[in-house]
């Protein structure tokens, strides 16, 4: 049973991140992206002026050290805003929701199923971190087979064929996996193009994957400059994964709507009955 929580306010520097709660170990090798230091920046003006509406969580540990368990985008972005400050002005503390656990310790294993709950409740951990946490959980646990997947689900509150879809997105090429860490390819295209890669085998994937490059490079040089190019990008690309994954799947994926109503407006027309 857990104790009381209460709150404290805390320097980021007085927090350490313990790498057994990290719940973002494909970010934390990577080097963050412009987007990503711009974002940071500008959640550490927002907690500066309409001060911070959703505190970290931390632990304290045996020997009096505080650990993070939730709020390392939070705590970054403060670290950063605290260094650009001039000399004389009082940093921002964080305010941090103190966990307690039985004799007032917190397992390691619960500090990683609250992280990392959090994290997928508030849509802010990418597909590539999720896939490796639940490779650790499964790791640390020692979760295998058919049995190990249904602890996981219940370990992550997700459901089993979650599991199994994300863990095969480790089966891509790491450059697949980048882009799918900053976006530039999306979680559902990724599904997609595992699921060639078994049914045609990874180079079949690799060519889609590159066709669909084309299709966006193409679209990029043919747009009207400011007209949403880069949504009409990802969706050409997005065309030509679906394309192909429709092609080697063993039944009918449903169509989306603009094909829905594509064919439709094919139907208005001399084949059948109406005039031109």
């Amino acid at each position: 049973m857990s104790m009381p929580e209460h709150l404290v306010f805390l320097s980021p520097e007085d927090i350490s991140e313990p790498e057994d709660s990290n719940v973002r170990p494909w970010s934390a090798k990577q080097t963050e992206t412009e987007k990503e230091l711009d974002e940071l920046e500008a959640l550490g003006r927002s907690i500066a002026s309409e001060g911070q509406l959703q505190p970290v969580r931390v632990a304290k540990s045996p020997d009096g050290a505080w650990l993070l368990i939730a709020g390392r985008r939070r705590k970054r972005a403060v670290q950063m805003y605290n260094l650009q400050l001039p000399n004389g002005d009082a940093p921002i503390r964080l305010a941090c929701v103190v966990e307690e656990g039985k004799d007032g310790e917190v397992s390691a294993a619960k500090m990683f199923r609250q992280a990392s709950h959090e994290n997928t409740l508030r849509r802010q951990i990418s597909p590539m971190d999720f896939a490796m946490n639940i490779a650790t959980v499964r790791e640390n646990f020692k979760w295998k087979g058919g049995k190990g997947t249904e602890k996981a689900a219940k370990f992550f509150e997700v459901s089993p064929a979650t599991i199994s879809q994300y863990e095969k997105l480790l089966e891509l090429e790491p450059s697949t996996q980048s882009k799918v860490h900053t976006g530039e390819l999306s979680r559902d295209d990724a599904f997609r193009l595992v699921k060639i890669g078994e049914k045609k085998g990874k180079e079949v994937a690799a060519e889609v994957e590159k066709l669909a490059e084309a299709a966006a490079e193409q679209t990029v040089v043919t747009a009207v400059p400011g007209k949403k190019v880069e949504k009409k990008a990802k969706a050409a690309k997005s065309k030509v994964i679906k394309e192909a994954a429709r092609e080697v799947s063993d039944k009918p994926s449903p169509r989306s709507k603009s094909e829905i109503m594509e064919f439709f407006t094919s139907c208005y027309g001399p084949m059948y009955g109406h005039p031109n």
